[in-house]
């Protein structure tokens, strides 16, 4: 992993190399290459995929993280609302450009998971719909948000 970040990664992802960057960078270097091993075999697996899905920003959308369940428990819905739309904007942008910089040190085409349609369905309901509210419902909303489209 070292030779492939100091090799490949940090050049790729320059500038933007704070903790967060290069830890997003190394994800989706190795994610989008599209090779690996087989876990039970031990076997070079290789993915001859032209597109890739990337998941990137559904916990910021929907406030999947733990912090964003003990601000709702401590403070309610509001409050988590403002944290999430500042954070979900700011992790769409810093998550765009290092994609795009991936993207074409690798040659290959991603899609983000919250694309357009998904985005306009979320922000279109009450606020608390898409705020954590228990763990299986908030990834039950989530999968019928996706199935919808």
């Amino acid at each position: 992993m070292e030779e492939n970040r100091s090799k490949h990664i940090v050049k790729a992802a320059a500038p933007a190399l704070s903790v967060l960057d290069e830890s997003l960078a190394c994800v989706l270097w190795f994610a989008l290459r599209g090779v690996g091993k087989d876990y039970d075999s031990g076997e070079e697996v290789r993915s001859d995929a032209k597109v890739y899905f990337v998941g990137s920003g559904a916990d910021e959308l929907f406030a999947g993280y733990a912090r964003h369940r003990t601000r709702f428990e401590r403070d309610g819905a509001e409050s988590v609302g403002e944290v999430n739309e500042l954070e979900y904007r700011n992790h769409v942008v810093r998550m765009s450009h290092i994609m795009n910089k991936m993207q074409a040190a690798i040659a290959i085409r991603h899609h983000l998971y919250n694309e357009e349609g998904i985005l306009k369905m979320a922000l279109m309901g009450p606020l608390a719909t898409r705020l954590w509210i228990g763990r299986v419902f908030h990834d039950l909303l989530s999968c019928q948000l996706v199935s919808l489209r």
